[in-house]
């Protein structure tokens, strides 16, 4: 069949040439918004991470302050058993040292009747000398 009245469609070079600038045209344009959509996309995990960041520091203050709060009174408890202890150590170590004054005021107390019955019974004085020197006598 043989039709004389329709023409070939042929390409031109300057028609492929037109269709490829527009393409890549078109293309470019693609490339440079996904850029720009990525840029603001970045910008705009940015500024959640500025607001957010302060946030982070103030509930982080927060928490260290309440473990502080939570520290101290375990702190201040082991503080209050010491001093409990030392205390407890001091008020045994006040009784014992009156007890020696007791002991050391009863002891001076019978020596002063030791030499008061000596003084009064001067025979007494002259028997407990010779059972000193015999017994330092008898001391190897």
């Amino acid at each position: 069949m043989d039709v004389s009245g329709a023409r070939k469609f042929r390409v031109s070079v300057r028609l492929l040439l037109s269709i490829l600038t527009v393409c890549s045209l078109l293309l470019a344009s693609a490339f440079w918004n996904f850029h720009l959509y990525r840029r603001a996309e970045h910008e705009r995990l940015r500024a959640i991470a500025a607001e957010q960041t302060p946030l982070a520091h103030t509930e982080e203050e927060r928490l260290r302050a309440l473990a502080e709060e939570k520290a101290k009174p375990a702190l201040t408890e082991a503080q209050i058993e010491q001093a409990r202890m030392v205390a407890k150590r001091q008020a045994e170590r006040a009784k014992d040292a009156e007890r020696v004054r007791e002991l050391y005021q009863e002891l001076n107390n019978l020596s002063q009747m030791s030499e008061q019955i000596l003084l009064e019974n001067p025979n007494l004085r002259d028997m407990s000398r010779k059972k000193s020197k015999s017994a330092e006598s008898a001391a190897p």
